[in-house]
């Protein structure tokens, strides 16, 4: 009443005196409700500053709303807070938050939690941030150096994010040195790769080491790697995270064989995406996939096995997941030859298919896998798999060379298995044939290279001529008659003295003259190679009645009348005689012409004799 009719606040005790008792009273008791309002104000901000450990705030209140007093009736209405019904110091700082009527109340409610160590929630969150950006330097510095403590620095941002936090401390860092922010800001960077920042001084924050605050003593520990304080800390479990976390980021994660099993699942979950594989810790790595953890633990603690590579951890990982680490452990040169094996039968069993693992296929051409390991395991498989492992086979054949794997190629093709796989032998067996530069050819070097000798070589030969449906089947299948076009003349004494392999060859060159599903250039090579193995006149004879029908038809391409002619007369002369036989029998006819069927084979003939080296 007095002020609004224009008392100020230095004459108001003067005044209210001279006043009549019962007036007195009368003004006392209006006054009373905005007196209350206020008190009860300051005093949810007076128990704040108590937990903040920082006060003014109070004060500035209470000098910002003395002087409005008594307030209008809205106002008074809107500020006025219902009697605290709080049993606890974080329900009444909560209380506090949740009911405030002013920013203030509920910035500061905010921060005494944060101190006392309340848990996380998105109202706290939101007033910290919203306090940061108040304006107000004092509050602003409060949570900053609250914020900067190491369960929110060095485990998990809250309210700000790393960035944010780091841009304020580094302005509070600036413009006071205050050691506090330095450690905040050190333990970010220790915490966060994509946050750096410039290097504190060790100096600065050795004396926290002693500080009474057991947070910034602690917190120090962190920043200067104190792995006694660190070791000892595994055992406080608010503290063991950011203690494990320490001691693993200083290099000293041995020190946490002895607690690893003993920490749940979210700390793990945290923890092995940091730590390095180190053999003491494999026993206890070993216990986390063997118990029941959760899905995320137990496959980081498999990545670290697998980063360990102890061999004896092989089969436990591609159990595991073996399409996670099927190459970690197929790649590992620690592996003995059975333990190798070992694991390629149980990738196997799981029905992988080894063309979908790199790691497994290279090991075809690295001389770890025994040539008897595809043949062994090949009916146990799927016809996917089987498919793979015949490449793996081919590939380990081009590399080895041995005639067993060799043989079990061809027995592939020899069998009723489905065609794509004999499809796949048999590439794999020409491309070998065809290495270039040293492709398979019929010499006796190349030979016993490729077949150990004439006669596995010769049964070959034999298979593929005596079976043209092979070479319908198979593209790749010409470049292994291919051979018979350039017949070394050391290699022909061998062929024609095997015996019953010889006369077989014989018999399986002299089929081609039937065989329509052979390439012409081969089977006219192949006539040419019967020529030179006859030895005979029985085969002579043989030759003549098979052969001369060719010769006499002139619908006979002209290469295959050259391996014709070839075969049964291998010199010119011989040739020659030939010619001049049919002009004869021309003659004798008397009905020269060249047009006629026996004239146009003479043509040709004379063609196919200019043209035969």
């Amino acid at each position: 009443m007095l002020r609004s009719v224009g008392v100020d606040q230095f004459s108001m005790p003067e005044r209210l005196r001279a006043m009549p008792a019962a007036q007195r009273e009368h003004f006392s008791r209006q006054y009373a409700p905005h007196q209350a309002m206020l008190e009860r104000l300051l005093d949810d901000v007076t128990f704040a500053e108590s937990v903040i450990g920082r006060r003014g705030w109070s004060a500035a209140l209470e000098d910002q709303w003395l002087p409005q007093l008594p307030a209008a009736p809205e106002t008074l209405t809107a500020l006025s807070l219902p009697p605290s019904t709080a049993d606890s110091d974080e329900a009444r700082l909560t209380e506090m938050r949740d009911q405030a009527r002013l920013p203030l109340s509920a910035w500061l409610a905010s921060l005494a939690r944060l101190r006392l160590g309340a848990e996380r929630n998105e109202a706290d969150s939101i007033c910290l941030r919203e306090a940061v950006q108040s304006g107000d330097l004092a509050l602003q510095e409060a949570v900053a150096l609250a914020l900067a403590r190491w369960p929110y620095t060095y485990l998990h941002p809250y309210s700000l994010q790393a960035s944010e936090l780091r841009d304020v401390l580094w302005t509070l860092y600036r413009a006071t040195c205050s050691p506090e922010a330095g450690l905040g800001l050190n333990l970010l960077a220790r915490q966060y790769a994509n946050v750096s920042s410039e290097a504190i001084p060790e100096e600065l924050l050795a004396p926290l080491l002693g500080s009474e605050d057991p947070d910034l003593a602690f917190g120090a520990a962190l920043a200067l790697d104190r792995q006694d304080v660190l070791q000892a800390a595994l055992r406080a479990p608010h503290k063991r995270l950011a203690a494990a976390l320490g001691l693993a980021r200083g290099g000293a994660g041995q020190l946490l064989a002895p607690v690893l099993t003993t920490m749940d699942d979210g700390e793990l979950d945290h923890l092995l995406l940091i730590l390095k594989p180190l053999p003491e810790l494999r026993p206890a790595l070993v216990t986390l996939t063997e118990s029941p953890r959760h899905q995320a633990v137990q496959r980081r603690a498999l990545d670290l096995l697998a980063r360990l590579g102890d061999p004896a951890d092989a089969l436990r990982l591609v159990a595991a997941n073996p399409t996670w680490y099927a190459n970690d452990v197929l790649n590992n040169l620690d592996l003995r030859p059975q333990q190798l094996e070992d694991v390629l039968t149980a990738l196997l069993d799981q029905g992988l298919d080894p063309s979908e693992v790199s790691g497994f296929m290279s090991l075809a051409t690295s001389g770890r896998v025994p040539d008897g390991f595809v043949p062994a395991i090949f009916r146990q498989v799927g016809p996917e798999a089987q498919l793979s492992l015949v490449s793996f086979a081919g590939q380990q054949l081009a590399v080895s060379q041995n005639q067993e794997l060799h043989r079990w190629l061809w027995s592939l093709i020899d069998g009723d298995l489905p065609e794509k796989i004999q499809e796949r032998a048999w590439a794999m067996l020409s491309g070998w044939y065809g290495t270039y530069g040293s492709a398979l050819e019929l010499s006796r070097a190349s030979v016993e290279r490729f077949f150990g000798g004439f006669v596995a070589f010769t049964e070959r030969l034999c298979v593929v001529i005596e079976n043209p449906q092979l070479t319908g089947r198979f593209f790749n299948s010409f470049r292994f008659l291919a051979v018979l076009s350039s017949v070394d003349e050391g290699a022909l004494a061998p062929l024609t003295e095997l015996g019953a392999p010889s006369e077989r060859l014989w018999q399986a060159l002299l089929s081609l003259t039937q065989t329509q599903q052979v390439f012409i250039p081969d089977r006219a090579a192949g006539l040419r190679l019967l020529g030179r193995m006859t030895r005979s006149a029985t085969q002579h004879n043989t030759l003549e009645i098979h052969l001369r029908p060719l010769l006499d038809d002139q619908e006979t391409p002209a290469d295959l009348q050259r391996g014709a002619l070839a075969a049964l007369y291998p010199s010119a002369a011989a040739q020659t005689a030939y010619l001049a036989e049919l002009e004869a029998r021309l003659a004798l006819a008397q009905t020269y012409d060249e047009r006629s069927p026996i004239g146009t084979v003479i043509y040709s003939l004379r063609a196919v004799i200019a043209q035969t080296p």
